[in-house]
């Protein structure tokens, strides 16, 4: 299931399906991820018809980015496809910087970048500990403990809540909806 990998690690592992040269894979995989985002661009009218913004969602990024929480994004896919799927709903507002699948292969890594570049953007020193990681994948709780995170497990995506809590998370939610219960959770660092 591809749900938590970055596009360039999707792209290689179906390389190794396929028994593709290794030799070719680095300009291959490039190719594939520049058509990929010219596709994603292309087909802006598609993408807004099957995307659904999941409720809660912007309640919360509209609650945290009134108080002046700093955000960043952390996602495995690229950059610019990224930014096009948050534009559907306006929400590249709320993440100036971020970790993204065009910076690094591995999501781990991701979630160091993503920290490294809120803390040149807020001009503010972030310990790990006191950040989280809200995510819907097994990956992105793995992300979160990489850096010392919290993680905020939520049961939206393609993985149930009890299963995600196989992976530890700080907390779980079904969704998003109940903001008071959301904001409670992200509150409680120590």
């Amino acid at each position: 299931m591809p749900a938590g990998k970055t596009d360039p690690l999707i792209v290689r592992e179906a390389f190794g399906e396929i028994n593709f040269p290794k030799r070719d894979w680095v300009e291959t995989e490039q190719l594939i991820l520049r058509k990929y985002a010219r596709l994603l661009e292309e087909s802006e009218d598609e993408l807004k018809e099957a995307s659904t913004l999941l409720p809660g969602v912007d309640k919360l990024l509209l609650y945290l980015s009134k108080r002046d929480i700093p955000m960043a994004l952390l996602t495995g896919n690229m950059e610019s496809t990224a930014r096009k799927k948050l534009d559907v709903f306006n929400l590249n507002r709320y993440f100036p910087v971020g970790g993204f699948g065009s910076d690094c292969a591995d999501r781990n890594r991701l979630a160091r970048i993503a920290l490294e570049r809120a803390c040149r953007h807020y001009g503010k020193k972030f310990e790990p500990r006191r950040c989280w990681v809200v995510g819907d994948t097994p990956r992105d709780l793995e992300a979160a403990k990489s850096m010392g995170a919290r993680s905020l497990g939520v049961g939206t995506g393609p993985y149930a809540t009890p299963v995600l809590e196989e992976f530890f998370p700080d907390a779980t939610a079904e969704d998003l909806t109940s903001l008071g219960d959301i904001v409670k959770l992200l509150g409680s660092v120590p």
